[in-house]
């Protein structure tokens, strides 16, 4: 039995473990998902000796504690449990992005969770999810009316090796959309014919950078995505 298993998808979550469970569990429950694969942080008393706190749980005794609760719930699932070392960045992202890359391999997504844990493993495991191709999501936990919850951010792939294809013009009419605009608007503002704009939008819709609002209008209108948010800003000062 797979949890939550994506139709005709094989999808694999990827999550730091530090001394809580309950992230990564309201992580999986959100998320559909094949396989599993954990990451908890080294022992403190291993990394740090004698000066280590005393009564912190161990991230490898939480995630026996994750695999353990998810078979109770899902049964036979597949999960693996990789320790990382929290405190050493080189160390840290070495092994992150080894993880990603044999995941990537297996599977034809891969999300990976960038909290909980350091400051060390959210910077390494977003640098991995990047250089790898992977999806990019996290556990936000608010308080609402004195109670907690948590809320698990749509995924988001960040492959701005697959953007080197998109041409200078391109980038130009990325630079020039502002929410709600049509080819026409953007032929008008960019001085190029609407078919020319039409085909621009068609690849940039294809990267992933822009999408259409859904309205009752004749003509397609469009907004950036967040990719394509992040892309505005750095194109803006390259061109």
């Amino acid at each position: 039995m797979h949890a939550n298993k994506p139709d005709g998808m094989v999808t694999t979550l990827v999550s730091p473990v530090g001394t809580r469970k309950e992230p990564v569990l309201e992580f999986t429950k959100q998320t559909g998902f094949n396989r599993l694969v954990l990451l908890p942080g080294k022992s403190a008393k291993k990394v740090f000796g004698k000066e280590a706190k005393e009564g912190v749980p161990e991230p490898k005794k939480v995630a026996q504690e994750i695999k353990s609760n998810l078979s109770q719930s899902y049964g036979k699932i597949d999960i693996d449990i990789r320790s990382i070392n929290p405190f050493e960045f080189q160390e840290c992202l070495e092994k992150v992005i080894e993880v990603l890359a044999e995941e990537r391999k297996k599977s034809e997504r891969v999300v990976v969770c960038i909290a909980p844990g350091t400051s060390v493993v959210a910077a390494s495991i977003g640098i991995g999810a990047i250089i790898t191709g992977c999806e990019i999501s996290y556990v936000q936990e608010k308080y609402e009316d004195g109670e907690l919850f948590s809320e698990v951010t749509e995924p988001l792939r960040y492959n701005f090796e697959e953007l080197e294809e998109v041409t200078q013009e391109q980038r130009r009419t990325l630079l020039a959309i502002e929410d709600g605009m049509t080819a026409r608007d953007l032929e008008k503002k960019v001085g190029k014919n609407y078919r020319t704009i039409s085909q621009y939008l068609i690849r940039l819709k294809k990267y992933g950078l822009i999408e259409e609002i859904k309205d009752e209008g004749r003509s397609k209108r469009y907004q950036l995505t967040n990719l394509g948010r992040i892309c505005k800003i750095m194109w803006r000062y390259q061109i």
